[in-house]
């Protein structure tokens, strides 16, 4: 539903979130200071909880899905990143 200066009722949606995150990337990587800062999109906390209740399975290691969490968790291990 729009108004009549056409701006959406709909605020917070998930294209605004993407779009927000977006610019807070963007932002993080022009400050240097705050290179080992990761943003990730809003689908990650669902990725890590199914990454962490089958982390026993041995699903894990076996499945591609997994590598992004799992180079995260080195990353953040490492100290590559400091803040997710």
């Amino acid at each position: 539903m729009r108004n009549q200066y056409n701006v959406t009722y709909n605020w917070l949606s998930t294209v605004h979130e993407h779009q927000m995150l977006d610019l807070l990337r963007v932002e993080i990587r022009l400050d240097l200071t705050r290179s080992r800062i990761m943003i990730k999109d809003m689908a990650f906390p669902d990725m890590l909880h199914t990454t962490y209740e089958q982390q026993d399975t041995g699903y894990c290691s076996d499945n591609r899905y997994f590598d992004l969490l799992c180079k995260i968790g080195v990353d953040m291990g490492n100290g590559t990143h400091k803040e997710l």
